[in-house]
């Protein structure tokens, strides 16, 4: 979340139809093995993307894999945001950075989490 109603989420995960349009996307945070979730659900109202990216994925696309959600109510006021800033390259090598992995990785679990440096 990168603000009250804004979703920054990678582009392959998004039903992209032949004509470019986007098929629906609902976003269920803290989602694990029931819904609605512990915070309720979402449903985009608008996607914006730089490129359109599906699976599988190859470097140039890989730097492209990015789109913001529009969501139809603040459920960031629920969960929380990030925020947003440009990026600068004083934050290399530091260690600000967490990634959360996908539960399927292991075997249906909950998500794994780890820290480290980029």
């Amino acid at each position: 979340m990168v603000g009250p109603r804004h979703l920054l989420t990678c582009s392959h995960v998004v039903a992209w139809n032949p004509d470019g349009s986007a098929g629906w996307l609902d976003f269920v945070p803290g989602f694990f093995d029931r819904l609605p979730g512990p915070f309720g659900t979402a449903r985009a109202t608008k996607i914006y993307s730089f490129r359109k990216v599906v699976a599988p994925l190859d470097v140039d696309e890989l730097r492209h894999d990015y789109v913001v959600v529009v969501l139809d109510w603040r459920i960031g006021d629920r969960t929380g945001w990030l925020g947003s800033k440009s990026y600068t390259d004083g934050w290399d090598g530091q260690a600000w950075w967490s990634h959360v992995g996908y539960p399927a990785d292991f075997g249906g679990l909950r998500a794994a989490v780890a820290s480290s440096r980029i």
